[in-house]
């Protein structure tokens, strides 16, 4: 067991309202601190909203980024009331790129492009847990519609096992009956990066 005074850091990719990143930083045998990403400004805004609900606003900072198709990132344009409130600093540059994180966190969300990216912000010996949409080829269901955001069957396990020692691959079926592939994998120490060239 880590010791209390243990920090590490999460990189939340599309974190959403928050709910993930709040349940990290409320453990008490590791001092967690989240940078929670989202394309969508309003998700952030109610990610620090519970985030100071549950007092863990101090160790989460939101960044408002989309993520592209082609794996680039772009930052949305200032809102004119964050102007007025001086929130400018919720736009500050993406150096979350430059950074290595303990754990990467991916929820219902998938762009393939960028998957080489999140290899490279993994540290050695963190982690990676991937949890999104997939077809099964048992279960039918109608959204997401479009294949470019549903998983193959073995497509994680295919691209990230040469650096990741999987810990977990699973089919688990969400509320509403769809299938997620929940995927989780330790990055090993001392293996070379490899870039991908066939994630469409």
């Amino acid at each position: 067991m880590h010791k209390p005074n243990t920090t590490f850091n999460c990189l939340d990719i599309a974190c959403g309202s928050g709910r993930d990143a709040s349940w990290l930083c409320l453990r008490t045998t590791v001092d967690w601190h989240v940078t929670a990403i989202d394309a969508m400004t309003s998700a952030l805004d109610r990610t620090r909203q519970l985030a100071q609900g549950v007092g863990v606003l101090s160790k989460i900072q939101t960044v408002p980024v989309k993520i592209m198709p082609d794996g680039s990132v772009k930052q949305p344009p200032i809102r004119a009331g964050d102007i007025k409130n001086g929130k400018t600093n919720l736009y500050d540059n993406v150096d979350f790129l430059c950074q290595t994180y303990d754990l990467v966190l991916c929820v219902r969300f998938l762009r393939r492009k960028f998957f080489d990216t999140m290899m490279k912000m993994v540290k050695p010996g963190g982690f990676l847990l991937i949890s999104t949409f997939v077809n099964d080829g048992v279960h039918s269901y109608k959204y997401p519609k479009c294949e470019t955001h549903r998983l193959r069957l073995g497509e994680l396990d295919a691209f990230f096992q040469d650096q990741f020692e999987v810990l977990q691959n699973e089919i688990e079926l969400i509320e509403d009956g769809r299938p997620v592939n929940s995927f989780l994998a330790r990055k090993r120490t001392g293996s070379p990066e490899k870039q991908h060239v066939n994630n469409k």
